[in-house]
């Protein structure tokens, strides 16, 4: 038995070394690693770029990562269950304009992360980009942060989906049954039972995902239909007036500042846009 590397297998790693550095080192300068492999699959390219091997099966592709950030965006359903800090604290004008610049600015942060995921499309997502960009001497401090950061993101990002989906199914609940009297430990145990089956899909179901993710993304479209007309036919119409210039607070002053703490809303109904980063 041989406990050393073979010639092959030293020479591999080296080349492998070397692809890593020159990867590195390209993307330090803005450049791109051109790496050509026979047949049609991208992923093995840019696995041979990044000086790595794709190891992991692959099961999403665009279609489901594109579905799969819509739903945890969750855009409309979130605004409409969270718009009271922005109504309290900037009213209907505040809520509308704070959108708008929250989008605007959301979506240079969009370009930018589009950008470094297509120099180096890997799941580490952020803090992968921020070892890579950074200067040597604090790569392993700010990619520790980083990494950090968007682990307890996506935990409170898990943890307030499971409470939105509590509370819908509680009003629903209600709704149908007036006499029903919510109770806190009931949000409780929903929030358990939701949570529960969402472990049950991922550790059991993750091969049909993708599937699920695409179903999903078309009824959270075909579902914004109803919602739309609903209000349309049914809501009170403000005048216009109000809507785009009227600022208001019952809450914070100068009105400024409670703009900027009504921005909340808008906020919470467009961050997750990442998710295709690291997942």
């Amino acid at each position: 038995m041989s406990s050393g590397h073979t010639p092959d297998c030293d020479g591999s790693d080296e080349m492998e070394v070397e692809m890593k550095q020159m990867y590195h080192d390209t993307l330090k300068s803005g450049g791109h690693v051109d790496i050509q492999i026979g047949g049609d699959d991208r992923d093995l390219e840019d696995m041979a770029r990044m000086g790595r091997q794709g190891d992991l099966k692959r099961i999403f592709r665009q279609s489901s990562m594109v579905a799969f950030t819509a739903i945890v965006q969750a855009t409309w359903q979130v605004f409409l269950v969270a718009n009271t800090q922005g109504l309290l604290n900037g009213g209907l004008a505040g809520v509308f304009w704070s959108y708008v610049w929250t989008a605007i600015g959301m979506s240079t942060v969009v370009a930018s992360l589009a950008e470094m995921a297509s120099m180096a499309p890997t799941s580490g997502g952020q803090y992968h980009w921020i070892s890579e960009f950074s200067p040597p001497q604090y790569q392993q401090f700010l990619s520790y942060i980083g990494g950090w950061m968007s682990t307890l993101s996506w935990q409170a990002t898990a943890a307030g989906a499971t409470f939105v989906d509590g509370i819908f199914i509680l009003g629903l609940a209600s709704a149908y049954h007036p006499d029903y009297a919510i109770q806190g430990w009931h949000g409780t145990l929903v929030v358990g039972a939701v949570t529960i089956l969402v472990g049950i899909v991922n550790g059991f179901f993750a091969d049909s995902l993708p599937q699920i993710q695409k179903f999903m993304a078309i009824l959270f479209g075909v579902g914004w239909i109803p919602v739309v007309v609903v209000l349309i036919a049914l809501a009170p119409h403000p005048p216009a007036g109000d809507v785009f210039t009227k600022f208001s607070s019952e809450g914070w002053s100068p009105m400024g500042l409670s703009v900027m703490v009504g921005q909340i809303s808008a906020l919470y109904s467009l961050v997750s846009f990442d998710a295709a980063g690291t997942y």
